[in-house]
């Protein structure tokens, strides 16, 4: 068995979840973090 409880198994989900959507950095935004790529998309807006 994978996960003892639905609740184990969605607290995993969703930390994996969140691991992948904030921290991971992702070939497609040029190898930043999400939250690196908005941050620089922010900053270029801003600028121009």
């Amino acid at each position: 068995m994978l996960f003892s409880s639905l609740a184990e198994a969605r607290e995993k989900i969703t930390a994996w979840k969140e691991d992948y959507n904030r921290q991971r950095p992702h070939s497609s935004l040029g190898n930043l973090t999400p939250e690196a790529f908005a941050t620089k998309s922010r900053l270029e807006t801003q600028a121009a």
